[in-house]
């Protein structure tokens, strides 16, 4: 029996180093031409944040319902204060003015077009074909931060001088009117958040490396292709055709009509 000899800290397995044999990079990095090494996978967070595709459509759902929310609730209302016509009580008569979307002017018409484009974008992005997906989940983060900036810009454009209705701009030096945001501003927030939220955290489909020999794979060839129908275990190959090969004429001559003239 051979007594084995113990190895030294840093001595070589098997023409390895034990700091190569140790190192588990290989797998999660790539290299890069200027010479570092970028991660091919995703951040911890990111992975930890990227829920599944169920509950991915359920945020997209919700996103959509705040979205439709925003277009049939009042985005602001101004408490407009009246002349009480003699009242002697010392309450304040006030005049609601609600806005709705449509009465916003440029920023609500950039609001509808961008949740519209939004909300197709997220569709695609979650239920369309793996080769548009990536494509789609640019354009609908895009999207929602237009309509999120639409949505600030209603937010900070408001004053206690300043009416904004229909397009129009209404002012007065001497009533000092009371601005409320209500609920559809909050609604088109809230809706456009978690649109660009499952926007973002889409799988993005992942590449095969490509092979050498080969026709080229499309990602989207399986989707289309007609099922193979199995075969049964018990079933017998089909038997290969009984061919017989015989010569016939014109084709073939016998041996005594070689000096016949050709007939």
């Amino acid at each position: 029996m051979e007594q084995q000899t113990p190895r030294e800290p840093g001595a070589a397995i098997n023409g390895h180093s034990v700091p190569d044999l140790l190192d588990t990079r290989g797998d999660d990095q790539e290299p890069d031409p200027s010479g570092d090494t970028v991660s091919a996978r995703p951040g911890r967070w990111r992975s930890r944040l990227r829920p599944d595709l169920f509950v991915l459509r359920g945020v997209a759902l919700f996103g959509a319902a705040g979205v439709f929310g925003s277009l049939i609730t009042e985005w602001q209302r101004y408490d407009v204060p009246l002349d009480d016509g003699g009242d002697f009580s010392g309450a304040e008569i006030v005049e609601p003015i609600r806005v709705y979307l449509d009465q916003l002017g440029v920023l609500g018409y950039g609001y509808l077009g961008a949740a519209i484009a939004l909300a197709g974008c997220v569709a695609l992005a979650l239920f369309g074909r793996a080769s548009g997906r990536a494509q789609s989940r640019v354009l609908a983060l895009a999207m929602a931060g237009a309509a999120l900036a639409c949505v600030a810009a209603v937010l900070l454009s408001g004053d206690s001088e300043t009416i904004r209705l229909s397009g129009l701009v209404y002012s007065s030096g001497e009533i000092d009117f009371t601005l409320h945001t209500e609920m559809g501003t909050w609604y088109a927030l809230a809706g456009v958040a978690l649109l660009g939220l499952a926007a973002y955290l889409t799988p993005r489909p992942r590449t095969a490396p490509p092979v050498g020999s080969g026709p080229d794979h499309d990602p989207d060839a399986d989707e289309w292709r007609r099922p193979v129908v199995p075969r049964h275990a018990d079933e017998a190959p089909a038997a290969p055709l009984d061919l017989s090969v015989e010569p016939v004429e014109p084709f073939h001559r016998s041996f005594d009509d070689r000096r016949e003239p050709w007939r």
